[in-house]
């Protein structure tokens, strides 16, 4: 919205107001308002809106009224005043209740819901968006049914994402999933990024990296479909985080490179693509010199394994840098390294599974660390207080740690440093106290002859430079200059039928998902295999289903791809027919069943086909009235399958 429009209504306002035409200024109040607001200048939307609601009230507009005071109090909330704000969501609300405008009530409590989260009252946030809720289901028959669906879509990402801050993840779960479904219905492109990249970031939270990179990359579409790079950014940054979590650097790399080019809003976020894109290139620079390595040069993977090992503790990938640090042990050993090196990999080990909560481990190495330590008692204090730390994360009894803080402190007095022992009672102080323990007060006066913590150990922190654009130069590699849309001058493109992008789809795959009949019958001609599978195990056929290109299905049958396919190791032993029903593809479904797909085959979690289809109704309860009636033929043909024992194949 441009600064002429704002300019045009504030004439219009002078000229209604010259005229005394208050129905004219309120109107014209009212756009000014939401102009202002839009454009972030909330102080004076404010103020339009103040306007608009006293004409409102000498004209007897009880609405009117009722509308103003919610555009104040939106516009308080986003300058962070909800206390003001939720007073003018109450007089909202009461107006809208004197007027018994159940439409109007509804918008006031999701408003309200907003502004009790700002202020972290989670309790009265959950009632309000219920209350919402239950009068979209209720009371607002005559609204229109998308319109209805759209409202209460929004209230179920609302309450999916309050409940993300409560940890009730079933829940968190059931309300986001009902709401992208609904979103997707009517291809609300805002909505479906803002479900998709607030569920990658959960995901991300919970440490579930696969799903992540999922919703990172359904975020991602919408993203494109809004033609918003600094939205795109965001997905391809969590898309790259996920897979650099995983150990996956090169697409790791090239994610975030993308995310990089495409730029980012928020400065913060600039510094943190920058350092994982440094340390992205620089982990695909070690493990291609690894893989050049011969297998003579125990030393040279002695030094690769271990900065590998590091780099991916840097990147939150621990699973991975253990499998390094390990490789490092064994070689060390080989090259009968001395026992103060060996020391320092059980050390690294023993950091990154405690990263891990993995304390059984954690211990194991920091005891095989005090062997090695034997006659040094500086390091034997300093590796009791790390158990003591396993100890007390683990849950262990107090006398256990206590136990392990007393060998410290015996492994300090020997070492004759005060440093360390003003450490070792400052920890056994902060335990004690933690347990109720009422040692912590001699423990405390100990501590107090010592005086103070002399001077710490210094902690170097890690030089940065700033990323040189060259460094950002596209390499040779087939796959990144896919990813760019460019090819290098010269280079010859090779077996071009199955190139793969970063997610390992081949052309067949990529046809597939976007519903390219035409192509699909060009690839299958040249004869493109029907099995290939990408990075996670799907099929083409799969992805067919999974998008409900109906007649792409019926040609890839026809052709001869597996009906029963169970997809790779990261495919849960999903087939094309679990995956049609549990995305509502119905139609592809139907003609699954009727081809012979088995109906009786369990995916890992031992759900059937017609479990999926339950699962799916019950994670979307408001159909309109087609989805249903598909909904339920395709559920009477699968017990018709089952009941006459036809569809029972396996794979």
């Amino acid at each position: 919205m441009s600064e002429r429009e704002i300019r045009e209504l504030e004439k219009a306002k002078c000229k209604a107001q010259r005229s005394h035409n208050l129905k004219e200024e309120e109107s014209v109040c009212n756009q000014l308002g939401e102009l202002l607001a839009h454009n972030g200048r909330f102080q004076e939307a404010i103020e339009e809106h103040i306007r608009e609601g006293m004409i409102c009230e000498q004209l007897g507009d009880v609405i009117g009224c009722a509308l103003a005071n919610g555009k104040i109090g939106e516009c308080l909330a986003k300058l962070g005043n909800y206390e003001a704000a939720l007073q003018h969501q109450h007089l909202h609300l009461d107006l809208a209740l004197s007027d018994n405008c159940a439409v109007e009530e509804q918008k006031a409590l999701a408003s309200m819901g907003h502004s009790y989260l700002g202020m972290a009252d989670t309790g009265h946030a959950e009632e309000a968006w219920l209350s919402s809720l239950d009068i979209l289901d209720t009371r607002l028959q005559e609204v229109p049914e998308r319109e209805l669906n759209e409202m209460r879509a929004r209230l179920y990402l609302d309450l999916g994402l309050l409940y993300d801050q409560l940890n009730d993840t079933d829940k968190c779960s059931f309300y986001i999933g009902r709401s992208i479904f609904i979103f997707e219905q009517y291809q609300l492109y805002q909505d479906l990024y803002r479900a998709n990249i607030s569920l990658a970031g959960i995901h991300m939270r919970n440490k579930e990296h696969s799903k992540a990179i999922e919703c990172g990359e359904a975020a991602g579409r919408w993203a494109r479909c809004l033609r918003d790079r600094h939205k795109e950014s965001e997905c391809f940054q969590i898309v790259g985080q996920a897979l650099l979590s995983l150990g996956n650097l090169s697409a790791g790399k090239r994610a975030i490179r993308k995310s990089f080019i495409l730029g980012s809003r928020d400065l913060k976020d600039s510094d943190i693509m920058c350092r994982n894109l440094k340390y992205a290139m620089k982990g695909c620079r070690l493990e291609e010199a690894l893989s050049e390595l011969s297998e003579e040069d125990q030393q040279g993977a002695l030094c690769l394994y271990e900065q590998l090992g590091d780099l991916c503790c840097k990147l939150g990938c621990y699973t991975r840098a253990v499998e390094y640090y390990k490789l490092q042990l064994n070689c060390a050993e080989s090259l009968g390294k001395s026992e103060r090196e060996l020391a320092v990999i059980h050390v690294s080990l023993a950091v990154t599974f405690t990263d891990l909560k993995n304390h059984t481990q954690a211990v194991k190495h920091y005891q095989a660390e005090l062997e090695l330590r034997k006659g040094n008692p500086s390091e034997e204090c300093k590796t009791w207080m790390s158990i003591a730390v396993c100890y007390e994360e683990d849950g262990r009894e107090l006398r256990d740690i206590q136990s392990c803080l007393s060998s410290a402190l015996q492994c300090a007095r020997r070492a004759g440093k005060s440093a360390l022992q003003w450490k070792v009672f400052h920890q056994l102080m902060d335990l004690q106290e933690k347990f109720g323990n009422q040692q912590s007060r001699g423990t405390k006066a100990m501590l107090q002859k010592l005086h103070s913590d002399p001077d710490g150990e210094r902690i170097d922190e890690e030089e940065s430079e700033p990323l040189r654009e060259r460094d950002l130069e596209l390499s040779d590699d087939d796959e990144d200059l896919e990813w760019y849309g460019v090819f290098a001058h010269g280079k010859r493109r090779v077996n071009q039928l199955i190139r793969r992008n970063k997610k390992g789809e081949t052309d067949l795959h990529r046809a597939c998902i976007k519903g390219d009949i035409n192509l699909v019958k060009t690839l299958i001609e040249k004869g493109h295999p029907l099995m290939s599978r990408d990075n996670c195990g799907w099929t083409p056929l799969h992805e067919a289903a999974n998008h409900g290109h109906l007649d792409i299905v019926q040609l890839l049958l026809e052709n001869g791809s597996n009906i029963n396919d169970r997809g790779g190791h990261l495919c849960e032993g999903i087939t094309p027919l679990h995956d049609a029903l549990s995305n509502g593809k119905f139609h592809v479904a139907q003609l699954l069943i009727l081809q012979g797909a088995s109906v009786t085959v369990t995916n890992d979690k031992g759900v059937t086909p017609l479990g999926s289809l339950q699962q799916w109704l019950h994670a979307n309860g408001h159909l309109n009235q087609e989805t249903m009636r598909n909904c339920k033929e395709t559920q009477t043909l699968l017990e018709e399958a089952l009941a006459s024992g036809c569809g029972t194949r396996s794979t």
